[in-house]
Formats: C-alpha cells, structure tokens, sequence
C-alpha cells in the first residue's frame, strides 16, 4: 500500500512506463507517460537492488497508480501499484517489438508535462488490442506498426491530413486527381499543384483508393488492420508511413531499424488471428 506523506508533497498519478535507464549503483530513472501530466522522468531509489518493492510493480506494458514525492530537483517515485496488466505484451516478440516501437515515438511527440487524455487512452487502447493478437506474418507486423503509427501522428497533429486540400481546404472527395506532399502535411489537390508547384516539390501522385485507405487506417478501430481489404495497399501505405515519420522523427530508433530489418518468416508464422 502507498505510504503517507504530506499531500502537498506528493502527487497521485496514473500512467504507464515506457523507458527504463540504469541510474548509479542502485537506482533507475523511469519515464512514465501519465494521464495527468504527460510525460514524467522520475528517480527509483534502491530499485535495481534484489529486495526493491517497487520494481516489481514498475513494469511496462501495466497501467499503473503511481505516488509521485517532489523534491527540490527530481521527482522521486514513492510508490506503486498496478491497475491493469497487459502482460501478454511481454510475453511474445512480435507484441514486444510493436509496443516498444510505440514508446518510441510517444517519446519523441510529446512533451513533459503536457497532459493529453485522448493520447494516453490511446496507448492503453493499444496495449489491450495488441495483447489479444496471436501469430503474425512479417508483412502484417510491420503494416500494424505503420497503422499504430499513422493513428497517432494523426493525433499529435503531424499527419498525413487526408479529409481536404492543406492548401484550399476544399474536401478531397471534389478532386480525381490528388497529391500527396509529406512536407505540407498532406494531400494537395491538383489546381492547387498547377499553381504552384516547385512549392510542393516533394509531392507525388496518390489515387483515390490511398486517400480513402489513409482516412480509414486514421479512423477505423485498431482491429481493421488485419482486414483483407487493405492488403491491396500495405506497401503504399508503408512508404507514406515511412516518409512521414523520416520526416518528423529522429532516425535513430532502434526498435523502428529492428522491425525494418528482422526477418520475421524464419518463425514461419502465418496471417493474424484473435484468441480469447
């Protein structure tokens, strides 16, 4: 149970860990992303020793209650305990890799102290979906990673805006020929090419059937990523994925390289199903 402290002091939280770092003989700073502040960096004092309390609540892939001591530099985690665990997560490489490369890019878009509900409730809807999958071919994982991650740069603001030209906010669905610019931040639709083009010099050509397939990723619930309707468009969709994130993230995520580069087939593991 959690200590009392002066309430004052401390602050009562809900969030989930997404980095651990080793911090001096017997420490680790935790960044937790919280629905109430967004993201907090925190010290654990003692948790890498054998008998810690606190490390075996504090792990990833659990939502967590977390007692949070202010001091006069860096918070301080006091203590925890676990809402909900998604243990199935950790549990299997594919889910691993997939919720790590989550947690890089929630690092990466948002800031500390920004609270944010529609992004954390966001994550957790991620764990819970990702934890139910079973096998999944190599093609089907990095696809449901270029849809988790199409869905939140959707949601911090980043793209790519599908619903009406960036330039003339007139809707897409008035236009047969369509532009896609990762630089603008979206589609770009042809009158507006003609006008100025060299502006857009980055753009290329998408058809309809893209546009639709990027609006239906952005708003369909996480579990129409294994439809067979979008199949047709796995790799387009991948290369815009790529292009957007190259664009407005870091390149040096390592999880990110790993699922590139992985060969997955070697596991010899087939298209994805439920299990209850």
């Amino acid at each position: 149970r959690f200590i009392k402290t002066h309430w004052a002091m401390t602050s009562i939280l809900t969030g989930v860990v997404i980095q651990v770092r080793e911090l001096l003989d017997h420490d680790r700073m935790y960044t937790f992303y919280t629905r109430e502040r967004g993201l907090l960096r925190v010290i654990a004092r003692g948790t890498r020793k054998f008998l810690s309390k606190l490390s075996p609540h504090a792990m990833p892939f659990s939502e967590l209650t977390i007692m949070i001591a202010h001091g006069k530099l860096i918070p301080k985690l006091a203590g925890v305990e676990t809402k909900q665990d998604f243990r199935g997560m950790r549990e299997d490489l594919n889910r691993l890799v997939l919720g790590l490369s989550l947690h890089e890019i929630v690092r990466e878009t948002v800031r500390e102290g920004v609270a944010d509900h529609a992004l954390y409730d966001y994550l957790i809807e991620a764990y819970r979906w990702l934890s139910t999958l079973s096998a999944l071919s190599s093609e089907r994982l990095r696809f449901i990673s270029h849809g988790l991650t199409l869905k939140w740069l959707g949601l911090v603001g980043l793209g790519p805006k599908v619903d009406a030209c960036v330039v003339c906010s007139r809707p897409t669905n008035e236009f047969r020929l369509l532009w896609l610019s990762t630089a603008a931040g979206g589609v770009i639709c042809n009158e507006c090419m003609a006008k100025d083009h060299s502006r857009f010099a980055d753009a290329e050509k998408v058809s309809e059937d893209i546009v639709a397939a990027l609006r239906w990723v952005a708003e369909a619930p996480m579990n129409a990523m294994l439809g067979v309707a979008l199949l047709p468009h796995l790799s387009a969709l991948g290369t815009i994925q790529s292009a957007f994130s190259a664009y407005h993230l870091a390149d040096d995520r390592q999880v990110t390289k790993f699922l590139s580069s992985i060969n997955y087939d070697e596991y010899k593991h087939t298209e994805p199903v439920l299990v209850s």
